[in-house]
C-alpha cells in the first residue's frame, strides 16, 4: 500500500498495524496508555499537512497520519523558490487499522490520497500522498474503520479529488451512502461529502418495520405456517 499511508523518501512509518504517538506534537491532556487525548472529539485520520484546517492545532482534534516527514518543495511563488512541507501528526497511525475503540469520536475527517499516476518522489506525491495497486481495498478499509470508530449518529466528512479516479467509484466502497456534498476547485474535481453513521436503534426499528409488513403467518423465508390440525 502506498498512501499518505506510506512515507515517501525521507519519512518514516510504523510497523504494519501499529500506532505511535509522535513525541514532537504530543497534545495536552493525554489520558490512557494508547495516548488518546481526553479532549479529542474530532479525528482526522489522514491529516497530511493539515492544509484545510483553520486552526492546525485545534485542542479538540486528534491528527493522525502514517507519514511523519518533511520536505522542501520547488515553488516559484515562495521566497527562495522553495516551500516547506511538514507532515507532523499527533499520532502515527494507519487509517486501514485505526487503534481506537468502537464509537470513539462524534466527528471524523477522512481525506485520503487520491493520486495513482504521480511519481513516488514527485512533489505531488509528497504533498498529497499516493495510492498503491490495492487502492480499492485500502479506501474500503478506511471507510470501514472510520465508521467503526465513529459514534452512532456521528458525522463523517470525506474529501476526494477525482483527478485520477472518479468519485463514483469511491462512493461505492463506503458501507453507507453520503447524505449530501459539494463540488469545488479550479476544475470542479474536488468533492466534499457528508455521511452519517446510523444508530443501532434505527437499524432495529427497520427490522421491526419489516416484521410488521409481513402477511400474518408468513415466515421470513416466504413459507406460511401450516394450519393447525
Amino acid at each position: 500500500m502506498v498512501c499518505s499511508n506510506q512515507p515517501t523518501d525521507g519519512g518514516r512509518s510504523p510497523q504494519a498495524g501499529r500506532a505511535t504517538l509522535a513525541s514532537h506534537q504530543a497534545p495536552a491532556g493525554l489520558g490512557h496508555a494508547e495516548g488518546i487525548p481526553n479532549a479529542a472529539r474530532v479525528l482526522d485520520v489522514c491529516c497530511g499537512s493539515r492544509m484545510f484546517w483553520f486552526d492546525r492545532d485545534h485542542p479538540e482534534a486528534l491528527f493522525c497520519d502514517i507519514r511523519d516527514e518533511e520536505h522542501w518543495l520547488t515553488d516559484a511563488s515562495s521566497p527562495g523558490g522553495k516551500r516547506h512541507l511538514r507532515i507532523a501528526p499527533d499520532m502515527v497511525a494507519d487509517f486501514t487499522n485505526l487503534p481506537f475503540a468502537d464509537n470513539s469520536f462524534p466527528l471524523i475527517v477522512f481525506d485520503p490520497p487520491h493520486l495513482v499516476k504521480a511519481g513516488r518522489n514527485s512533489w505531488l506525491a509528497k504533498k498529497y500522498g499516493k495510492l498503491g495497486r490495492d487502492w480499492r481495498e485500502d479506501i474500503a478499509s478506511g471507510f470501514r474503520e472510520c465508521f467503526r470508530v465513529l459514534s452512532a449518529n456521528g458525522t463523517l466528512i470525506f474529501k476526494w479529488n477525482e483527478n485520477d479516479i472518479p468519485v463514483s467509484q469511491i462512493v461505492e466502497l463506503s458501507p453507507h451512502a453520503p447524505l449530501f456534498g459539494n463540488r469545488n476547485g479550479k476544475l470542479n474535481k474536488s468533492h466534499w461529502l457528508v455521511f452519517m453513521k446510523p444508530a443501532q436503534r434505527i437499524e432495529a426499528r427497520s427490522d421491526e418495520t419489516l416484521q410488521a409488513a409481513r402477511p400474518e403467518g408468513q415466515e421470513p423465508d416466504g413459507e406460511a405456517d401450516a394450519p393447525n390440525p
